[in-house]
């Protein structure tokens, strides 16, 4: 390098560039002399082609940010790069002065960490926020047993009570709660139920006796609301069709016959149950009153009205869904 050279570099590291405080490029490619001029213009359409971003300088500034410098004079090659006192530190290269794409090969191979741009930071991840202490977890409200009940099949057993004497029946039944029917903890639905009496009551009398048997059946209106979290109760209301035969036995010289009869019976029904899950054990009593009540006569003479009124007592298990 010439003393006039070395005088123009040491001149440009002692001054700071004002009009470059922050720079875009990669490299900044600075010629200290007229006579740099032709291959530093060469040299940065190489480092371009490289795919570089360069921009021309015209002095070796301190405060060139992270931008290194590559200088140009007539005896010397050489780049400076910041160091992180906050000076340059100078390297020169080793490529010859007639061959501009070596010497923008070696500036990339030295300085292709230094360029390279820095990935875009990744947040950290998010950690799952913790669950919840287990004294704050409110368990979800148990359902009663009246809410959790949308369809109800039902099987009995009773004794059928009416003017004549008590016979077995038989009992079932079936319910559905619609949910918009509901009202807080008391279901509200619509149902069927039906009653057959298979042990006969008798009526017995001078002119002899009569088997009565009844078959009643029906649709009822029907509210359901637990009385505990193993107990519920309902009610029920309905309009039966009842239907009477009657079996006469008479004492000579009257006449046997058999004769059947039509009623409507208004019910009511209670009914208490014990419930385990989907399945429950129950106990009911139903009252009713046949309208008209039938007449049963032996001989033209009446000797009782049958349902007036007439009533079932028993129980059974029924089934949820």
């Amino acid at each position: 390098m010439s003393g006039r050279a070395a005088a123009s570099t040491l001149a440009g590291l002692a001054l700071v560039c004002a009009s470059r405080s922050a720079s875009a490029a990669d490299v900044g490619v600075v010629a200290s002399t007229r006579e740099g001029e032709p291959f530093a213009s060469r040299l940065v359409l190489e480092l371009e082609q490289l795919g570089m971003t360069v921009a021309r300088e015209e002095k070796v500034a301190i405060t060139s940010g992270e931008t290194v410098l590559v200088v140009v004079a007539p005896n010397e090659l050489g780049l400076y790069e910041p160091a992180p006192d906050g000076t340059l530190a100078y390297h020169p290269l080793s490529s010859p002065r007639s061959d501009a794409l070596k010497a923008a090969e070696e500036v990339r191979a030295r300085l292709l960490p230094l360029v390279a741009r820095p990935a875009p930071p990744v947040p950290p991840p998010v950690a799952p926020a913790p669950p919840p202490p287990a004294a704050d977890v409110v368990p979800p409200p148990a359902r009663s047993p009246a809410a959790r009940t949308s369809f109800e099949l039902a099987l009995g057993a009773a004794v059928m009570l009416g003017a004549a004497s008590p016979g077995a029946a038989v009992s079932a039944s079936a319910a559905a709660y619609p949910r918009p029917l509901r009202l807080g903890a008391v279901a509200f639905g619509v149902g069927v139920g039906g009653t057959l009496q298979v042990g006969a009551g008798t009526l017995e009398a001078r002119e002899g006796a009569a088997d009565t048997r009844a078959l009643a059946f029906g649709p009822e209106l029907v509210a359901r609301a637990p009385l505990g979290s193993h107990a519920a109760a309902s009610v029920a209301l309905g309009a039966w069709a009842t239907h009477l035969r009657v079996g006469g036995r008479a004492t000579a010289p009257f006449t046997s016959r058999e004769d059947e009869a039509w009623a409507i019976s208004p019910t009511a029904r209670l009914r208490v149950e014990a419930v385990l899950g989907a399945v429950s054990a129950f106990v009911e009593g139903r009252v009713a009153a046949a309208v008209p009540p039938v007449a049963i006569r032996f001989a033209g003479t009446t000797v009782d009205e049958w349902g007036s009124p007439w009533a079932t007592a028993g129980g059974g298990a029924a089934v949820a869904f």
